[in-house]
């Protein structure tokens, strides 16, 4: 570990099942801080109102014709072209010994995927499902599953009732489409992808994980690509340092850990008490379009990466001192080579056309670690601002989103 901000390959960052001949060193992370629960609000009971003088009974009016029975409209602008392909259907309600079709849905996510062929696609009713998802049984090349929610709906998966350091979504398979839950209260990781390849997690809102947002990467160089994270809205993560005392080791609303080919955009990470984006001992990632703010460590951080491409990224802070490390806003990008199982030169990197707001923009520290400096690489042109120009249309509204 070093002042730049995490450590790769702790027991923190493995999933509980580490493959057998896998050795990890045990880092001394600080315990995490408890969050106190909420305490709802005492029920407020009005007094009745007095009952008004009756009126006169209006005279009936004539019935309408009957009309044929009508079908529930999806609200506006949702996609119902999916409905024509679904195989299976997941509902609250549902039974996992049903045939997971609309009248006969199956109660559980876990069970749809069992029985899923490559290429299937399963559509999960809104609703709460508690507990951990397992994903281990993917697609093929071309031909993933598809995981999503039911169109106009969101399904919820609640970890608040997990055991602590559980991943809530673990993808431990490849050829995977996650797209359209909140994932909420994750006692680790929302969502950690381990070693696959070609996942896309798309359109879902995570918050409240005492660690990472998503992660996702290995143990081994080769083995993680070919991903996807776009259209995600990720806050209120890495509560473990809510009470902002760590002076190292932060988790990330987004992590891409030792892994190739793989793209990140149009997310917004905000409020989140570590790194907002990071990518460690990575190549041939793209960073584009993301919005990243008030995160309490550094908005994004590349560290021990080649041939990054971050360009067209709005990164600021609000002032919020909340998310501020030592009295101030975190950096907006920082690149460094810390001391970690995968060294890479920094080279090949491609940062342009973003804009700051009132943090500091993007430099190279080559003071820690094991330095390595930065060759053949392009940080600029960028957009700098003053504090005073964030754009209000770039802020997102946690409490409109879940």
């Amino acid at each position: 570990e070093d002042d730049g901000g995490y450590v790769a390959f702790s027991e923190e960052d493995m999933n509980d099942e580490t493959p057998e001949g896998v050795v990890t060193e045990p880092v001394r992370v600080p315990e995490p801080v408890l969050v106190p629960e909420f305490e709802p609000e005492p029920e407020v009971v009005s007094e009745p109102e007095p009952e008004a003088d009756p009126e006169p009974e209006p005279e009936p009016e004539p019935e309408p014709e009957p009309s044929a029975p009508s079908t529930p409209s999806a609200p506006a602008e949702v996609d119902t072209s999916v409905l024509d392909t679904a195989d299976f259907i997941v509902a609250t309600n549902g039974n996992d010994n049903g045939r997971g079709t609309m009248d006969d849905p199956l109660a559980s996510i876990e069970r749809a995927i069992a029985l899923a062929d490559p290429g299937d696609t399963i559509l999960v009713r809104g609703g709460v499902y508690e507990g951990a998802l397992s994903i281990s049984q993917g697609g093929e090349e071309g031909a993933p599953i598809t995981i999503m929610g039911y169109p106009g709906e969101r399904p919820v998966i609640d970890g608040s009732g997990t055991p602590a350091n559980t991943d809530l979504v673990s993808i431990t398979a490849s050829n995977i489409h996650f797209e359209g839950f909140e994932v909420t209260d994750a006692t680790r990781s929302g969502i950690s992808v381990w070693s696959s390849e070609n996942i896309t997690i798309a359109d879902n809102i995570i918050h409240d994980s005492v660690r990472n947002g998503i992660w996702i990467g290995s143990d081994r160089l080769g083995v993680s690509s070919g991903h996807v994270v776009e259209n995600n809205d990720i806050f209120n993560n890495v509560l473990e340092n809510q009470a902002r005392v760590w002076d190292e080791g932060w988790a990330r609303g987004i992590a891409i850990d030792v892994s190739t080919d793989t793209i990140v955009r149009d997310n917004a990470v905000f409020k989140n008490y570590g790194e907002g984006i990071g990518g460690l001992s990575s190549s041939d990632v793209t960073y584009t379009d993301n919005i990243v703010y008030d995160n309490f460590s550094v908005q994004m951080y590349f560290d021990n990466t080649q041939n990054i491409t971050a360009e067209d990224n709005i990164l600021f802070h609000t002032g919020a001192e909340e998310f501020f490390r030592d009295g101030e806003p975190g950096v907006g990008i920082l690149i460094a080579n810390e001391q970690t199982a995968f060294e890479l030169a920094t080279v090949g990197m491609m940062v342009q056309d973003n804009t700051f707001a009132g943090v500091e923009p993007v430099y190279y520290d080559g003071s820690y670690g094991w330095g390595g400096g930065i060759s053949n690489s392009v940080l600029g042109p960028n957009t700098v601002l003053s504090a005073n120009e964030v754009d209000p249309d770039w802020l997102e509204d946690e409490n409109m989103l879940v």
